[in-house]
This record gives C-alpha cells, sequence and structure tokens, in this order.
C-alpha cells in the first residue's frame, strides 16, 4: 500500500464509524394540541324546532385543560328529498367503537356564493346520501384537522332555498345511514355556533368536566322536504379544530302542539297531573295524531328528566309518587309522536310547579293494650307503618272523667311505656298518639282503661 493511499483509508474509516453512532430516525411530525370531540352527540325535531344536545369536554386530546374560550361549530347540509314517496329512514344503527370515532378534517367554511355555485355544477359527491355511488364512502378519509389550521374566514349563513309550497310531512326522522364525510365536507355550511368560556382559576378541577350544551334553529313549514344534516366541531382561540362528530340527518315534520291546561293536586303519597289534548293545529290533514305524552320533571336548575320511562302514558294524566317533601319540583308534559322510540316530541307545556310540604299526620298506633303490676301500669302497641315515624306520646286521664295529661314531655322511640305515678286502687284511661318527623301529631288511640294495683309489701 502507497503512503499516499493511507490517509484517504483512514478518512473512509472515521466516516463509516461516525455513521453507526448516533444514527437518526424518521423526521417526526411536530406535535399539535387539538380539543377533543364532542360526546354524545343527538339531532332530532322538537316541536317546530331542529333541537342538537351534546356534551363538550373541557380539555385538549392530550389531557390539557381549556384555559381561554372554544367555540362548538354547528355545520349543516340541506337537500331537498326525491320527487315522490319519501324512502324510508330510521336512526342510524350503533357502531362499534373504532367506527363510532368522530371524523377528522375541516373544511374552510363556505360562503353563501361558493355554496350557490357548488349547487349549480352537482357532482357524484353532491348526490344525496341514498343516492351516492358505493365507491364515493370508501374514498380515503383527509387528513385529521388536529395537524393543520384552517385559513380563517368569515362565517357564512346558510342560503334560504325560494319559497315553496307546503307538501306532506315525510314520515319519519333519520335518514338511511350516515352521511359520507366527503359529501358533508363538500356540501356543509356553517349554520352557527355556541361559545363555552374556561377560565384560569380551576383549569385541573375544569379538564374532567363535560359540559351539555345545545342549539336550535326553527323549522320552515314550508320546506318539510328539506332534510337537514348536522354535525358538530370544537374550534379553540387559535383556530384549532377537534374531529367531527358523527353526521345525523333529520326531516322535518309537521307536529302537533303542546298539551294545554296542566294542573297538579298535591297528596300524601303522590302528586297528581292531569291536562287537555293539544289543540288542533291549522293544517290538521298533516298533522299526525298524538300518540301519547311524556312527563318530565326538573328540580332546582337541574335540566328535566324524563318520569314515563317505560314509554308515553296514553291517559291524559300521571301519578308522581317518587318525590320527597321539602323539595321544588317543576313538571312540564309533551305531547308524542311515534309507534316506537326515538318519539318525536312537541315543545314543552306550560310549566307547574309544587313544594310539597308534609302536612298529613301519621295513623294513630293500633293494638294498644294495659297490664297492671304492683305499683305500676304496663302499656305496649304496635309500630307504626310510616317511614317518617319519629316517635309517640302517651296521654292519661282518670277512667270516669277529665281531660288527657302529657306524660311523655319528648317523643319516646319505643311501643312500651311503664307509668309508676299511680294511685293503688285508682282506675286510669291511657292513650298514645304518633309523630313523624315534621311534627305532625295523629289522633289518640281510643282509651284502654286499667286498675292500678297496691304495691308489694
Amino acid at each position: 500500500m502507497s503512503r499516499r493511499a493511507l490517509p484517504l483509508l483512514v478518512l473512509l474509516a472515521g466516516l463509516a464509524a461516525a455513521a453507526g453512532c448516533g444514527k437518526k430516525g424518521p423526521i417526526q411530525a411536530p406535535l399539535v394540541r387539538a380539543p377533543q370531540a364532542v360526546q354524545g352527540f343527538r339531532a332530532f325535531q322538537r316541536g317546530d324546532a331542529f333541537r342538537l344536545e351534546w356534551k363538550l369536554a373541557a380539555s385538549y386530546i392530550d389531557g390539557t385543560p381549556f384555559t381561554k374560550p372554544v367555540e362548538v361549530e354547528i355545520w349543516l347540509v340541506e337537500e331537498e328529498l326525491p320527487a315522490g314517496p319519501a324512502a324510508a329512514v330510521q336512526e342510524p344503527a350503533a357502531k362499534t367503537p373504532d367506527e363510532a370515532k368522530p371524523d377528522a378534517a375541516a373544511p374552510a367554511e363556505k360562503s353563501e356564493t361558493e355554496g350557490k355555485a357548488a349547487e349549480a355544477k352537482p357532482t357524484e359527491a353532491e348526490l344525496p346520501p341514498a343516492t351516492a355511488p358505493a365507491a364515493l364512502e370508501k374514498a380515503p378519509k383527509p387528513e385529521p384537522a388536529a395537524e393543520q389550521e384552517a385559513a380563517p374566514q368569515a362565517p357564512a349563513a346558510v342560503a334560504p332555498a325560494s319559497p315553496q309550497a307546503p307538501a306532506a310531512a315525510a314520515p319519519s326522522l333519520f335518514a338511511a345511514g350516515e352521511m359520507p364525510l366527503e359529501v358533508f365536507m363538500e356540501k356543509a355550511v356553517l349554520a352557527g355556533g355556541v361559545p363555552a368560556v374556561f377560565g384560569e382559576t380551576r383549569p385541573e378541577a375544569q379538564a374532567a368536566d363535560l359540559v351539555a350544551q345545545s342549539f336550535e334553529r326553527p323549522v320552515d313549514p314550508a320546506r318539510l322536504r328539506v332534510r337537514a344534516t348536522f354535525a358538530v366541531r370544537v374550534k379553540d382561540h387559535r383556530k384549532k379544530y377537534s374531529e367531527y362528530s358523527s353526521r345525523i340527518t333529520v326531516v322535518p315534520r309537521v307536529l302537533p302542539g303542546p298539551p294545554r291546561n296542566v294542573r297538579l293536586t298535591l297528596h300524601e303519597d303522590k302528586v297528581a297531573l292531569t291536562w287537555e289534548a293539544p289543540a288542533p293545529g291549522p293544517d290538521q290533514a298533516a298533522e299526525p295524531a298524538p300518540a301519547g305524552y311524556n312527563v318530565y320533571r326538573a328540580r332546582a336548575t337541574d335540566p328535566p328528566q324524563l318520569q314515563t320511562e317505560g314509554g308515553p302514558v296514553m291517559e291524559t294524566g300521571y301519578e308522581d309518587k317518587a318525590f320527597a317533601f321539602g323539595e321544588t319540583y317543576r313538571y312540564t308534559v309533551r305531547t308524542v309522536v311515534g309507534e316506537s322510540a326515538p318519539y318525536l316530541e312537541s315543545v314543552d307545556s306550560e310549566a307547574v310547579e309544587a313544594s310539597p310540604r308534609d302536612t298529613f299526620p301519621p295513623a294513630p298506633p293500633s293494638g294498644l293494650k294495659t297490664v297492671s303490676g304492683p305499683g305500676f301500669i304496663s302499656l305496649i302497641w304496635e309500630k307504626g307503618p310510616e317511614p317518617d315515624l319519629d316517635g309517640y306520646r302517651v296521654w292519661r286521664r282518670l277512667a270516669a272523667a277529665g281531660e288527657f295529661t302529657l306524660l311523655t314531655e319528648a317523643a319516646i322511640r319505643e311501643t312500651s311505656f311503664v307509668d309508676r305515678s299511680v294511685e293503688s286502687g285508682r282506675r286510669y284511661a291511657y292513650a298514645v298518639s304518633a309523630l313523624d318527623k315534621s311534627g305532625n301529631e295523629s289522633r289518640r288511640t281510643k282509651p284502654a282503661n286499667e286498675t292500678a294495683r297496691s304495691p308489694e309489701p
């Protein structure tokens, strides 16, 4: 080997050694913090409005709590139903956890002009979900919105369709299947937003919270053959977006009004509600007959809870037996349409409020018996059935005449009592009354007579 080649070999060996140390892997994309998608998204018609409900997680997908305001965007696609009899519609079937994941991607907000231009040139992607080619549903999904930031544009209102004559009501609630994400992104316009404010005082505690939110959009009675598909996504203050919720399609219907003249009556063991059927609407031919009624109850500022969980009641009345004295309840009733769940409902009836107070005394004790002993008289009786029973009072008088006097200053919990303040040979009459925890006192029992015996020497 020549001396001239030796330095070259040393250089090559050094380069080879350097290449084996600190080898770099593939370039990693920077971590982008994105909001969590909403949970429990629902869309349905109630009365004369579309109603959307969901729960907003107060943190990013990595668990970091929000410290700045966020907004839930409402996205909408409106489509004319095909001519002729409307296709059967139903709620989308339940999905597996993988299928139920919200969809990514965040289309740029469309202006009204852009929306009209897209409608002027229909493509396969713009066909209604029921007629879109199967190949379209298998198109690759776009990159998640968490890794990109949409260019800020002014939100655009949904362009109203030209007025048309009222048409027959569609037969049910949801369009068959779920609109493919690609179709939705192509046609969706921004219909509104719901803000949520999060402070910096309790971010860790807020991160675990789920904030219940809702949004309503009026139903145009002149556009009953225009179905609406809704989805929502979360936008933070930096314009970072969550994944989309599921897409839910709602076909509007003519619905009956709410029940009228709701009244309530308080009883010892129940709150009884009564009402009248809804008044006929202006288009009785298109208005379906009520299939029953749902009753809702709320306490203080809590949201109303369905009381008729076994199904709508057919009568114009309901009895609430699961109440507590001292609470305040607010009741509303909705007219129900449909043969099975999920039912369509009217708006709420007028609310009626009840604040049950326990003014109902317990029943008098039963089975009072007396036994005379040397220098005393013993009493015994049966325990009352009331769950709020608090004790008993024992009363005594001379058997011949006179008023009863109280022997027990404080109520006793036992169902027996021994009177040792008797005089030998005298005949006494005894009675017992019951007390509940609200201070209500029963009537006294019928007197039980007994003659005191002399004490043993």
